[in-house]
C-alpha cells in the first residue's frame, strides 16, 4: 500500500547520509592519498555488485518482476563487477592504461545504476515481492552512486601534490 513512498524515502534518506559522509569524511581523506590508493578504496566496492544477480533469481525475488528490467540490471552490475576488477588490477599494477580502465568502469557503471533505477521506476519495483532484494537499490546503490561521483571528482582532479602516481599517456 505505501510501498513507493517508502521505497523512495529510503532511497533519498540514504543518498543524503552517504553524501553526508563523503563529504564530510570521505573528501578530505581522499585528498590526503595518492590518487591510486584513493581510487582503488573507492572501486573496491563495487566488486561486491554481484549481489545484483539475485533479481534474476526467482527463489529470492518474485518472478513476475519483469525480465526487461532484472535481465539487463543483473547484467550490467556483472560488467560492472568485471570492469571494476580489471580497473583495480590496472591501478595495482600501474599500467598505462589504468586511468582509461577506471574511466570506462565509471562510466559503465554508473550508467548500470541508472538504468537500473529507471527501469524500477518504469516497472514499479517496490510493488513486487522482492524481500531482502530490496535492500540493494534502497541502500547498496545510493551508496554506490556516491562513490561513482568521488570517482569522476578524482579523475578530473588535478594531482600536483602526488608524485607516485600513474604516469599519463
Amino acid at each position: 500500500m505505501f510501498s513507493q513512498p517508502i521505497f523512495l524515502l529510503t532511497i533519498v534518506s540514504n543518498f543524503l547520509a552517504f553524501g553526508l559522509l563523503a563529504a564530510w569524511f570521505a573528501v578530505p581523506a581522499l585528498r590526503r592519498l595518492p590518487r591510486v590508493q584513493a581510487l582503488t578504496l573507492l572501486i573496491f566496492p563495487h566488486v561486491f555488485r554481484t549481489v545484483g544477480l539475485v533479481f534474476v533469481v526467482p527463489q529470492v525475488v518474485d518472478g513476475r518482476l519483469p525480465t526487461d528490467f532484472t535481465i539487463p540490471a543483473s547484467a550490467g552490475d556483472l560488467l560492472a563487477v568485471f570492469l571494476a576488477f580489471v580497473a583495480l588490477v590496472a591501478l595495482r599494477g600501474r599500467w598505462r592504461s589504468a586511468l582509461p580502465l577506471v574511466w570506462l568502469f565509471n562510466l559503465a557503471g554508473t550508467a548500470d545504476l541508472t538504468f537500473a533505477y529507471v527501469a524500477g521506476a518504469r516497472f514499479h519495483f517496490p510493488d513486487y515481492q522482492v524481500g531482502v532484494a530490496w535492500f540493494i537499490p534502497a541502500l547498496y546503490v545510493p551508496f554506490l552512486f556516491i562513490t561513482h561521483g568521488l570517482i569522476f571528482w578524482l579523475l578530473v582532479r588535478r594531482h600536483t601534490a602526488v608524485v607516485t602516481d600513474i604516469p599519463q599517456s
